[in-house]
């Protein structure tokens, strides 16, 4: 996977100034009406680096829920990312911040699929 390429990995220490990254985790979800994702009180024994990579293949309407929303210490939301189309997100977070994805309306009519990577980093 180019995700875990050296010359990706060396493309991401450029671009954010950290110094080491490895792979810890990597998975690819499909999201649609009734989708989400939960918040847990899991704590991490690192900062991490969390690339996400967005597709959708029809307009996608915000109103219908979906974004993804960090938080620290379980208090309100830092930072919310809405869907977009082709679209590819870094996020850093330390060992306090989780986040979650914003359930999907039944209304919804289409769905988004998206790549996930977490990268352990200093």
């Amino acid at each position: 996977w180019w995700i875990n390429s050296p010359f990706f990995i060396e493309y991401l220490k450029s671009i954010t100034g950290l110094k080491e990254f490895k792979l810890l985790n990597l998975n690819v979800s499909k999201f649609s009406a009734g989708s989400f994702t939960l918040l847990t009180d899991t704590k991490f024994n690192s900062d991490e680096l969390v690339l996400t990579f967005t597709m959708c293949f029809d307009e996608w309407d915000g109103e219908v829920g979906g974004s993804e929303h960090y938080i620290v210490d379980g208090k309100d939301a830092v930072l919310t990312c809405p869907v977009r189309n082709n679209c590819l997100m870094l996020v850093y977070k330390d060992r306090s911040t989780t986040s979650f994805i914003k359930m999907i309306s039944k209304r919804c009519k289409s769905s988004f699929y998206v790549i996930r990577a977490s990268y352990e980093c200093e």
